[in-house]
């Protein structure tokens, strides 16, 4: 009988992305031998996570009774000769803050496992999940090994995530993590009965590599708006001027040519964010909207 691997969560103290991986961890059999929290979380991130997610995602709570070790760098000799010293088998990457040097990575028998919330290599680097959206392609979540590059080790596992089952792009944000936690725990289900001796890492096709950049505030307002989107209407359209607006237009929304035209996923968006999706565009900038109102 194979011997339970030994796995290590690495984190940035107080994120977003660290306990959630516990939460999941925890309640499939999967809790780390290890808990190790490097740096601090600080306030300008916190408030990037709270602006796109409004506050969405509940930020879950490792018990106080865990031991967790903390180190202010991830220079830090004692970090990386503790998990030796553990003989942990895997390092578990739950938004560390830094890239992993090869000395990091080997201080596990393995190396080190990280969920990425795009398709790689295709979208590499930042705002995956947007650009994926922007450019009307699926979004997939990617488990792979990290190697010296960004999001160019093996991959071992990825899953569609269909965002299309969100009513808002706020919803997705706070919920992507969660996701990313399933594709964790079924890729430490391969890992295990592959190891010893198995082959179970796919190489990268570097020749469909692109590295994305953040992206940019004009660009997020598109993908926000496909969330809810009236545009693809077959029917004539009309324009919504901002001189026109009335404080009390909910109703327009369940209008029944409305209902009868706007695609199924948007039948079960509530009217209040249809409104609120209104409210946000005249907000952004003096623009028209062209639907059925």
């Amino acid at each position: 009988m194979t011997a339970k691997l030994k796995y290590a969560l690495i984190f940035q103290d107080n994120n977003y992305i660290g306990p959630e991986y516990y939460f999941h961890l925890n309640h499939n059999n999967y809790k780390p031998d290890l808990i190790i929290a490097v740096g601090k979380f600080t306030a300008s991130q916190d408030n990037i996570e709270l602006e796109r997610t409004k506050g969405l995602w509940q930020k879950k709570i490792i018990p106080k009774n865990e031991k967790i070790y903390k180190f202010k760098s991830c220079k830090d000799n004692q970090l990386w000769e503790l998990i030796s010293k553990n003989n942990i088998d895997l390092i578990i990457q739950g938004g560390a803050g830094f890239i992993f040097t090869r000395k990091m990575i080997s201080s596990a028998k393995i190396g080190v496992l990280n969920i990425h919330p795009g398709k790689l290599p295709n979208y590499r680097g930042n705002s995956a999940p947007e650009w994926a959206i922007y450019s009307d392609d699926e979004v997939y979540l990617t488990a792979h090994m990290i190697d010296e590059g960004i999001d160019t080790g093996p991959i071992i596992k990825e899953k569609i995530l269909n965002y299309r089952g969100f009513d808002s792009y706020y919803k997705l944000r706070a919920n992507i993590y969660a996701h990313c936690s399933e594709v964790l725990i079924d890729s430490l289900e391969i890992i295990n009965k592959n190891i010893p001796g198995g082959t179970f890492f796919i190489k990268q096709k570097e020749d469909q590599a692109k590295y994305w950049s953040r992206i940019s505030e004009s660009k997020l307002i598109i993908v926000k708006n496909k969330f809810v989107n009236f545009l693809n209407l077959n029917l004539s359209l009309k324009i919504l001027k901002s001189e026109d607006i009335d404080p009390n237009y909910l109703d327009w929304f369940a209008d029944s040519d409305v209902l009868r035209y706007s695609d199924n996923q948007y039948r079960k968006i509530s009217l209040n964010n249809c409104k609120n999706y209104v409210d946000e565009c005249f907000m952004s900038s003096n623009v028209d909207l062209y639907g059925i109102f």
